[in-house]
């Protein structure tokens, strides 16, 4: 017998990701709809802090073209900024490294001050 628990356990953010670049209509809901959250935490964050870049970097970021250039979109549309000349860059010189050189950074910043 099927055990279909069993089956959608062993399903991850890469087998979504996969499903979506063929155009399965569930896997692409899915990740658009991940992506408006993230591009309205976004939106958010760039009202905030008004930054020049923004790089967005990590696993789904590297795997989802699609949750990528969503997000992006969604945070232009939301953050309502006149003149907007914020770039994006989805991983910037460190590649995959971005989160930890990130983290590293607020750290010796915060030392510093």
């Amino acid at each position: 017998m099927l055990d279909i628990n069993k089956e959608l356990e062993s399903i991850d953010y890469k087998d979504v990701c996969s499903l979506a670049e063929r155009k399965n209509e569930v896997a692409v809901n899915i990740i658009k709809n991940s992506a408006l959250y993230f591009g309205i935490g976004l939106a958010n964050y760039m009202k905030l802090f008004n930054p020049e870049l923004i790089i967005l970097s990590g696993p789904l970021i590297q795997h989802s073209k699609l949750f990528y250039d969503t997000s992006k979109e969604i945070a232009f549309e939301k953050c309502h900024i006149k003149n907007n000349n914020i770039q994006f860059n989805d991983s910037g010189y460190y590649k995959d490294k971005s989160i930890a050189v990130g983290a590293c950074a607020m750290v010796i910043q915060k030392l510093k001050n």
